[in-house]
């Protein structure tokens, strides 16, 4: 649904585990709301390498690409939790 939605091109809210996102292990931070704004994927899988989102905590301007398995790992870790935007 996540992918579906990103491949669409439209924006997912979802919640990550900040403390992973910033790279801060011992900051008091697991459920931090970011927005995924598009996605690299490979041409002849079509398999997800990456994500841009969107995060309003992080300096400068927040936008930033994260590879897939790094952010599947931030996600999982916030409980999954995802709403795509209308």
């Amino acid at each position: 649904r996540r992918d579906a939605a990103v491949r669409t091109g439209r924006p997912v809210l979802g919640a990550v585990d900040g403390r992973q996102l910033w790279g801060e292990p011992g900051r008091a931070v697991l459920g931090h709301m970011i927005v995924v704004t598009g996605a690299i994927s490979d041409r002849t899988t079509g398999k997800i390498l990456g994500y841009f989102v969107n995060d309003s905590a992080a300096p400068p301007a927040g936008a930033r690409f994260i590879p897939a398995a790094a952010f599947l790992d931030m996600w999982h870790s916030a409980g999954g939790q995802m709403e795509a935007i209308q």
